[in-house]
């Protein structure tokens, strides 16, 4: 299954989910097509400043509280703890694609990550990862 299929579907459930009136999981509740439209329209690229800088993110729902990036635009610029407190501050599900195998000698890669996953945990933020790395 396509990841944007994932993102979606996972994005539709989770505002289903999250729904204090639905008492019941009906699959036929969650299969709606003014939902589909409605998360169509909310996706999108959008920024958040911190500290007088913005932190692009690639695709997001600001009103359904979901990001999606991949690895690279995440990790391979220069982001630190701030850059990712925000984002997990901002939204409360995070899902991150791409991510490569890394060694020690990528060490600043590793260290962001690491620095990525320890804030979004320090907020209590779930994520979703896809790793590409073979072994």
């Amino acid at each position: 299954e396509d990841f944007n299929e994932v993102f979606h579907d996972l994005v539709k459930f989770n505002e289903k989910g999250s729904s204090e009136d639905n008492d019941d999981n009906d699959e036929n509740d969650y299969d709606d097509d003014d939902d589909d439209d409605n998360l169509e329209s909310d996706l999108g690229p959008t920024s958040l400043t911190v500290q007088g800088r913005r932190v692009e993110v690639p695709l997001a729902s600001l009103e359904r509280g979901v990001a999606r990036f991949k690895f690279d635009d995440l990790c391979r610029k220069a982001s630190g703890a701030a850059d990712y407190l925000a984002i997990a501050d901002t939204f409360h599900t995070v899902f991150v694609e791409d991510i490569p195998a890394m060694t020690l000698n990528e060490i600043n890669l590793v260290r962001r990550f690491i620095t990525f996953v320890d804030c979004s945990e320090l907020l209590l933020q779930p994520g979703l990862c896809r790793a590409v790395a073979m072994a």
